[in-house]
């Protein structure tokens, strides 16, 4: 809608930047091209075999907290394919008597389940991480002259946490080319880092006429601090786009009250922006978990309102230690609930990404 919103989410992962391609496109002849002229880092790390599933499983944990705990949160691993530091054929593969499952399918689920179900962090990540498994056969996939499995385990935050392996109780990170274990003091350090506020806007949409909109906002510190100063601006591009994008309709204007803001609406060509700002000790904190009701917003539609329309809000929302990035498309109907999709990236002063989540909810926050 013409809008530019200068924080965004980053659009090219690691894998896409190695491999020029996304993980879910890979094929085992790129995979295998590739593994000739790259060698382990702080976000690879190439594994040749295990005595047992169990080893195998320890560690398959031990370098994915690895891989969560760098600054970066990412990291690729890949079983079955000897260190580079050796002789001999890169790609040995993981031989197919090491399982007691058959087919792809059965040791991709066993990965997943193994890291999601033994994944641990302090505080409680709000997000799980992305998570991508291949499995590879390495005669019929990848065309070698040997049997076995080529296994592929990315990783990628999408939430900040110390993360620790459920299977042994231990914190890892990854250093330089190896996976360390973090001492006590390092975990304390490390867990006090990650306590944040990190407060986003939940609307609460009602429909008042055929060309009337009103809007209850919310504000909700979904992180583990409480939010002394906290300060929003909304961004409301001016067009209302109907579901099946064959009507445009314009905003012609917003209305806070008293509650929501005491600052004027500016209008803009594209959009209307809106301000507000809540501070300790003039307003009560934003404590964890917890949603203060800020006001309400009244929005005047140029003409009827189609049958099902869309109404986006953009959302840049400051703490003391983190500012939040959201859009809320928000899904209104004349006869049905309204429904909300949600895109939210949060980052400290420094940079760093703190959360990143995309949700819809089949009904109104």
């Amino acid at each position: 809608m013409g809008l530019h919103i200068p924080l965004g989410i980053r659009q090219v992962d690691f894998i896409s930047s190695l491999f020029g391609k996304p993980f879910e496109a890979l094929t085992c002849t790129e995979v295998c091209e590739k593994l000739g002229v790259i060698g382990e880092s702080v976000h690879i790390e190439f594994k040749e075999s295990f005595p047992s599933v169990k080893e195998m499983d320890r560690e398959l944990l031990r370098t994915i907290v690895g891989f969560l705990n760098t600054p970066e949160g990412y990291g690729l691993l890949v079983l079955g394919v000897r260190d580079p530091g050796k002789s001999g054929e890169r790609v040995t593969c993981l031989p197919k008597g090491l399982f007691d499952w058959g087919r792809p399918g059965e040791i991709e689920a066993h990965v997943r389940d193994t890291v999601l179900s033994n994944l641990r962090s302090i505080p409680r990540a709000i997000t799980l991480p992305r998570l991508g498994v291949k499995v590879f056969d390495c005669k019929s996939d990848c065309g070698l002259d040997r049997d076995g499995w080529l296994v592929l385990v990315y990783v990628e935050k999408t939430s900040d946490a110390v993360y620790y392996s459920g299977i042994d109780n231990a914190a890892y990170i990854r250093r330089a080319s190896t996976t360390q274990q973090l001492s006590l003091e390092e975990v304390f350090t490390l867990v006090e880092s990650k306590r944040k506020p990190i407060v986003r806007v939940l609307l609460e949409p009602r429909l008042e006429g055929p060309r009337r909109l009103r809007f209850t906002v919310l504000l909700e510190n979904i992180g583990y601090k409480p939010a002394m100063q906290i300060a929003c601006k909304l961004f409301i591009p001016k067009l209302v786009v109907s579901s099946d994008q064959q009507r445009v309709i314009f905003i012609e204007s917003i209305k806070p009250d008293h509650m929501l803001s005491r600052h004027p609406v500016q209008e803009e060509v594209q959009w209307f922006t809106l301000e507000f700002t809540i501070t300790y000790p003039m307003n009560v904190p934003a404590y964890p978990y917890a949603s203060l009701r800020k006001g309400e917003l009244e929005v005047d539609l140029g003409s009827d309102l189609p049958e099902q329309a869309i109404v986006v809000f953009h959302a840049f929302v400051f703490t003391e230690e983190t500012v939040t990035w959201e859009q809320l498309a928000v899904i209104i109907s004349r006869d049905k609930a309204p429904m909300q999709q949600l895109t939210l990236e949060v980052r400290d002063y420094l940079g760093n990404t703190i959360l990143k989540q995309t949700s819809r909810d089949p009904e109104t926050q």
